[in-house]
């Protein structure tokens, strides 16, 4: 170490140290005895913090909102060092689990809804309580409750400072009729400040008319999209702060039976994404939200729809699964070959970008790529669906979903939990298969789901157990 550096004020030091590299730093630390007191320095860890902070490939191991000059000199040194290890994990080959697999037997039917990004809290639902369940696997312990009935169908999540906001349609028996939601709620988990209890806070409950709708949420406005069976579909939206429920309509012309349907709101801007046999598309409609009326009815024609993609199918036992933005930077659809022996599946992806050009959709999407995947993903790819996924990541950077690799393959290694990483620079993505032990019975998971801050994958399977795996 040259003396000149040792002999500059402390201040000056950490802020030559801003510009090097965390390894470098540790390794710094590590050899130069004149300079292994700054690592009890918060200034220092707050600022490899921030550094860390800017890299959108691996978000910190924390709440999305957590405030770090709050925390204790020895939590920021963890949230460094876990961010660490979990990158050097996850980009290697052969991504290996750490520590113990934490197993807990709920001797019924549950389904893993979502994480909470960075946290040791989970959403569950319990099929036969009928129970919204906030759960914390770090103290085994249930935390708060709330009855949304037997079935959850859909739901969508829309993070907030402290909180999670949550749409869901839910049915409080098990087989409502035609199979189809009967209730609209809206709840939030609330987890912020640290110190108090996490709970769930119940906002609204209204019935759902009809019901083969779909919800959306984004902060304080959410509502759900109907079908009428006539090329257009009925939109609710309601507004917290104001207590207003807007109601119109929106003309999308003609669509083939059959399709899949999903839907979005940002910035004020509503977006409805069809996907049938002419392919994909993504319909955007500006709307006056904050109109002063109460109840705003209109008919809004897209003459000119915004086209994300387009495809045919690809055989007539090929389908076409579409998704809409995941944390508003990625969007995505599959493709599946419809081959029972030997299935393929295409994952398309493009990067999406907010905008503020007046007269312009508030969204912007991009030109992607897309890649093959040997095997069948098990389930929808949208982040929506309360059932085998892809549900959608903390960061919008990593993917997870379950491969049934075909009938061709063993019985052994016919399911894959396989992670994707996908950056908006890089012109292709990377795919790594997560091992795990054979104890674990993918074929009977139900549902998954992924808090890439902390590196945590939490898995339910048919016989009522919660599995929480980590690889930091």
């Amino acid at each position: 170490m040259p003396s000149c550096l040792l002999e500059l004020p402390c201040d000056v030091v950490l802020a030559i140290l801003k510009f090097i590299e965390f390894d470098d730093i540790l390794s710094l630390l590590a050899t130069c005895t004149a300079l292994r007191s700054l690592s009890d320095s918060r200034v220092l860890w707050l600022d490899v913090l921030q550094q860390m902070k800017t890299d959108e490939s691996q978000p910190l191991p924390c709440f999305e909102h957590q405030d770090l000059s709050l925390l204790e000199l020895q939590s920021l040194q963890k949230i460094a060092m876990h961010k660490r290890r979990l990158e050097r994990n996850w980009h290697t080959e052969s991504p290996r689990v750490r520590g113990s697999i934490q197993a807990y037997s709920f001797d019924q039917h549950l389904e893993v809804l979502w994480v909470i990004p960075g946290s040791t809290l989970v959403l569950l639902h319990h099929f036969t309580q009928s129970m919204l369940v906030l759960w914390d696997f770090a103290e085994s312990e249930a935390l708060d409750m709330l009855p949304v009935g037997r079935t959850v169908y859909r739901f969508r999540i829309s993070p907030k400072p402290g909180q999670q906001r949550m749409v869901l349609l839910a049915s409080d028996s098990e087989y409502s009729g035609d199979g189809l939601a009967t209730d609209f709620r809206v709840v939030d988990i609330n987890y912020l400040p640290e110190g108090r209890r996490p709970f769930i806070h119940h906002r609204m409950h209204v019935p759902l008319y009809p019901s083969n709708a779909y919800p959306f949420v984004d902060g304080d406005e959410f509502g759900f999209v109907s079908d009428n069976y006539d090329e257009t579909f009925d939109v609710k939206i309601f507004h917290l702060g104001t207590q207003t429920c807007y109601h119109f309509q929106v003309a999308v012309g003609p669509i083939i039976a059959g399709f899949h349907l999903r839907s979005f709101l940002y910035d004020g801007d509503f977006y409805l994404s069809i996907d049938d046999e002419e392919g994909f598309r993504v319909h955007h409609f500006p709307f006056p939200l904050y109109s002063a009326s109460k109840v705003h009815q209109t008919t809004i024609v897209n003459d000119v729809p915004f086209i994300l993609y387009s495809k045919t199918r690809v055989s007539e036992s090929s389908t076409l699964d579409s998704g809409v933005p995941i944390s508003r930077l990625t969007a995505i659809s599959s493709d599946y070959d419809g081959d029972p022996l030997h299935p393929h599946t295409s994952l398309h992806f493009w990067p999406v970008s907010a905008i503020s050009t007046p007269g312009t959709p508030s969204l912007q999407f991009y030109p992607g790529f897309e890649t093959t995947l040997h095997g069948q993903i098990c389930g929808s790819l949208t982040p929506d669906e309360g059932h085998l996924l892809l549900f959608r990541a903390a960061s919008g950077r990593h993917a997870l979903f379950l491969r049934w690799m075909g009938m061709d393959v063993v019985e052994s290694d016919r399911y894959r939990l396989t992670l994707v990483h996908y950056h908006r620079d890089a012109s292709a993505l990377k795919l790594r298969d997560l091992p795990l032990p054979h104890f674990i019975p993918l074929a009977e998971v139900n549902s998954i789901a992924l808090d890439d801050r902390r590196g945590v994958v939490i898995l339910a399977d048919s016989l009522g157990t919660l599995y929480t795996i980590s690889y930091a």
